[in-house]
């Protein structure tokens, strides 16, 4: 006997909606073409997506990039996830606690943290870390 819970979601809609629907989506497109066509659901999605983007999100020059790239920045933050990867799946290999899984988790560290204090150093960085501070601070009573 199995006892049954009902699901707690935060919000409108139930996770689960159209779940039915997208097994029997799925199976149909299966047995009408090919298992391979499924990695081609997603296409139009995507095509959608890009068409109501430009419609609908205002453009933004932004900085551009007349004041330069952040080279350095940019590498440092791909080693350093790159990294975090790498020692997240020797751990299957390895244990946690190996020396090569911590070894390359420290590097990761060590490499965002150089990727941290020099974006907050820097004129023009890829992540500028004002975001977390408030832009203004609100009136006082």
């Amino acid at each position: 006997m199995s006892v049954v819970r009902p699901e707690v979601w935060k919000g409108p809609v139930p996770p689960s909606l159209f779940a039915h629907e997208r097994l029997l989506a799925g199976g149909a497109l299966t047995q009408a073409l090919s298992w391979r066509w499924i990695f081609f659901a997603k296409v139009p999605i995507g095509l959608a997506t890009i068409v109501l983007g430009k419609a609908l999100i205002p453009k933004d020059n932004g900085l551009g990039l007349e004041h330069g790239v952040d080279w350095l920045g940019s590498i440092l933050v791909t080693a350093s996830l790159m990294t975090a990867v790498y020692a997240i799946v020797q751990a299957s290999s390895h244990d946690w606690g190996s020396s090569q899984v911590l070894g390359f988790g420290a590097v990761a560290i060590v490499l965002m943290g150089a990727f941290l204090t020099l974006e907050s150093r820097i004129e023009y960085p890829i992540m500028p870390l004002r975001w977390p501070r408030a832009t203004h601070s609100p009136p006082r009573s």
